[in-house]
């Protein structure tokens, strides 16, 4: 058991040196950005991946503890893994790995897409280790309600639901409706999500609750105590728990 250790020890010095003679010790753009600690959700937690300068990666799982294995980016954005068995040698590994991934870099390059080459509907995320991290795209549902009054409460209702990109930058939505409480609306935002409610002439309405869920349902912002006019926008910003109205 001993000397297997140590030659695979020996093997992974080996690699490490082979891809430092080759790249002068220069990794790529994308390869500088790919180095670090990544985990499959923004809990940093049980279990996450580690790619190091060297060419060696680590995968760490709380249960079956820890797997070496190499990594490469080849064709520009193709990143290619090897975590071989206790028999296996790394002679050539680049030619036969365990897994072949295109990448994508967004939110500052602390979010990584990988889709899986061999089926390109296999697509994973992972979340570099941060503190403090980045805005990350998310998506959330809103709702609100209130009273209202037209023809048979029925009229024209047009919702523009704003949304921020990781610049900060606000997009929005335009969603018409004849009904002024609807099913709750989803969107994916960074920081800041809001709406603003207009009616015809012939009609009222207020706002009087507004609820705003994660992903996962949870609430992360519920109020009932409103009296928010026609033409008004709401806008409530993530990372501070705080809202406006204006």
């Amino acid at each position: 058991m001993k000397q297997i250790f140590l030659l695979l020890i020996a093997v992974f010095a080996l690699v490490g040196c082979t891809k430092e003679e080759t790249s002068n010790s220069e990794l790529s753009a994308i390869e500088q950005k790919l180095v670090g600690v990544w985990y499959p959700t923004t809990d940093f937690e049980n279990k996450w991946y580690t790619y190091n300068e060297d060419g060696t990666s680590i995968y760490h799982n709380n249960l079956s503890g820890d797997i070496d294995g190499v990594w490469d980016v080849i064709d520009e954005n193709v990143l290619i893994e090897k975590y071989p068995d206790s028999d296996e040698t790394l002679e050539n590994w680049q030619e036969a790995p365990d897994l072949k991934h295109k990448i994508e870099f967004s939110d500052g390059d602390f979010t990584l897409k990988s889709t899986d080459l061999n089926d390109s509907s296999r697509i994973t995320v992972k979340y570099k280790e941060c503190d403090p991290c980045p805005p990350r795209a998310a998506q959330y549902s809103i709702y609100f309600s209130g009273s209202h009054s037209g023809q048979f409460d029925q009229y024209s209702l047009k919702t523009t639901y704003y949304m921020d990109d990781e610049n900060g930058e606000l997009n929005s939505e335009v969603f018409n409706s004849n009904l002024f409480s609807g099913e709750f609306y989803n969107l994916t935002s960074y920081d800041k999500i809001g709406f603003k409610y207009e009616t015809d002439a012939e009609s009222n309405a207020n706002v009087e609750l507004i609820e705003i869920q994660d992903k996962d349902g949870e609430v992360i912002f519920s109020k009932s105590d409103f009296t928010i006019g026609i033409g008004k926008t709401f806008m409530y910003e993530i990372s501070k728990d705080t809202y406006t109205v204006d």
